[in-house]
């Protein structure tokens, strides 16, 4: 099983910790994994990574799905920071209170798109998936869970990283490098 707080609500959620799980999504998708990742995100991966797999060997390999689910927190965090989005986070948007695991839980639900929406929208763009799960129902959930186990990785693309300030400075952890927006 994996590691982190949020992960693990995530298979949970996603699958029952079922790595070998499949799951009509409607419409002709079809999503695996623990994390029920779709076609086009595993696409995404293998584009992105130069590997190459099968559904069969994906479903077969925990540690691949592990692989993938990392890939898939960090391009969405770089995604919200290059889309100036983590402006949001220390906010209550649509009743979902606003931090990393809240953007990336809603952006796994409902794209990154749809979690983009929701937030510039102020919560009024907030679609459901095929089991009537709202974006705002995964921010809720996922909000406040830790996306790390034991010690805190840097995103790759990001100096400052996701590492919170100092514990006695009241501010939001500083999601871009010093002096881009400042």
């Amino acid at each position: 099983m994996p590691g982190s707080d949020f992960r693990n609500l995530m298979a949970q959620s996603e699958s029952s910790g079922n790595y070998g799980a499949l799951t009509d999504a409607g419409a002709g998708r079809t999503v695996s994994g623990a994390y029920q990742f779709g076609d086009p995100r595993l696409q995404d991966f293998m584009k992105d990574s130069g590997m190459k797999f099968t559904r069969e060997e994906f479903l077969a390999d925990p540690a691949l799905q592990e692989m993938v689910m990392s890939w898939h927190e960090q391009d969405i965090i770089d995604y919200a920071v290059d889309n100036g989005l983590d402006q949001y986070i220390g906010q209550e948007v649509g009743g979902v209170p606003v931090d990393i695991s809240s953007m990336v839980g809603m952006a796994h639900l409902g794209g990154r798109k749809g979690m983009r929406d929701f937030l510039e929208s102020g919560g009024k763009v907030n679609k459901k998936d095929r089991f009537g799960t709202y974006i705002s129902d995964y921010g809720k959930k996922f909000s406040g869970q830790s996306l790390y186990s034991e010690t805190p990785t840097r995103p790759q693309a990001r100096p400052m990283g996701l590492l919170a300030p100092a514990a006695a400075t009241p501010m939001r952890p500083r999601m871009r490098p010093r002096g881009l927006l400042d």
